[in-house]
């Protein structure tokens, strides 16, 4: 399992993730994606990327004008962070993985 090391030796609980003197352990892409954007370094990502291969869910691309909800589950899926993704638009999220991918 990946591990999550903070910035400080803090010792609490980041979005879910319980950290002791600093470090802690998770699988959640989107806890892993909030780590890495607020410069916590992650250990051991190889692991990380066989079991995100395994235990990803199949969601296929929404259409471009799929519902909202349809677009953050698969935004979620592929590692964006809930609150992240609920903050944008369904256009905005349309174009992020649309236009990227197709």
């Amino acid at each position: 399992m990946p591990t999550v090391i903070a910035p400080t030796n803090y010792t609490g609980t980041v979005v879910g993730v319980a950290l002791i003197d600093g470090r802690g352990e998770t699988t959640d892409p989107a806890a892993l994606a909030y780590f890495r954007r607020h410069g916590y370094t992650i250990g051991d990502d190889q692991a990380l990327d066989e079991h995100q291969a395994q235990d990803a869910p199949d969601i296929e691309r929404p259409s471009r004008t799929a519902r909202k909800s349809d677009w953050v589950a698969y935004a979620i899926a592929r590692g964006m962070p809930q609150d992240d993704a609920e903050s944008l638009t369904r256009d905005d999220l349309a174009r992020l993985y649309h236009d990227d991918e197709g």
